[in-house]
């Protein structure tokens, strides 16, 4: 089980990322929160309490668990929580197990397995992931990657990479793309993973947050880009200029 906080070293961590599910989820919810029962309490309607704060896990985290053999079904109801986003709760306590979880401190009630109802709609970027408003990093580009003698695909945007510089501003902690990986990976998988990601990128994490994988948007910055283009094409034709 995870203890609080950030306790693995970084040869241990960076194959714990991308076999997240395994470890790192299923640890959250059926040992953290033991004394919940993960079959019961999903609510179709999202309680008022749960406001609209917290993240998603990404579809590409969902696939990758599902690769893995987790029961996705479970993970797709649990909410994943920022600093901020649980602060914003009532009674709201974060913990950190690189995926962030929120108690209420008086009742004990689990907010990340009540409100996984929220996953039904896009989720907000948390404000740890902003610099002046801006949105750092960019999406992973998918590869297929052996770990721990299984291949597995890591389809696109199942991560946020950062570069060094960025995770700095963040005030992180910098691992790059090519730790992503053990020494059941080939040459090949490794060579591809980091032609399509770019060596200067990787992982970008602190004690309080995984970057990565909190701050991972469904609307990739270039599709808001080309849409927020075609609205000013749009104007400009309807105003004849």
């Amino acid at each position: 089980m995870f203890k609080r906080g950030i306790s693995m070293g970084k040869q241990n961590l960076v194959p714990f990322i991308l076999l997240v599910g395994i470890i790192g989820i299923l640890c959250i919810l059926k040992c953290y929160y033991g004394k919940y029962d993960l079959s019961d309490g999903f609510e179709d309607a999202v309680p008022d309490y749960c406001g609209t704060g917290g993240q998603k896990p990404s579809n590409g985290l969902v696939s990758l668990l599902k690769q893995s053999g987790a029961n996705v079904d479970d993970i797709k109801k649990s909410r994943l929580y920022s600093p901020s986003d649980c602060n914003k709760l009532e009674n709201g306590e974060y913990s950190n197990n690189l995926f962030g979880t929120c108690t209420n401190k008086v009742t004990k009630l689990s907010y990340t397995e009540k409100c996984g109802g929220l996953n039904t709609v896009v989720s907000n970027v948390p404000s740890e992931c902003m610099i002046d408003n801006t949105v750092l990093g960019k999406p992973l580009v998918g590869f297929t990657i052996t770990i721990n003698k299984k291949p597995l695909i890591i389809e696109n945007n199942t991560i946020q990479l950062y570069n060094k510089n960025e995770c700095d501003k963040l005030k992180g902690e910098f691992l790059p793309i090519s730790m992503l990986k053990d020494n059941s990976s080939t040459e090949d998988e490794i060579k591809k993973m980091i032609e399509v990601n770019d060596k200067d990128y990787g992982i970008c994490l602190s004690k309080n947050l995984c970057f990565s994988i909190s701050c991972v948007s469904e609307t990739s910055p270039s599709t808001g880009s080309k849409i927020k283009d075609a609205v000013k094409r749009g104007i400009k034709d309807f105003l004849g200029i």
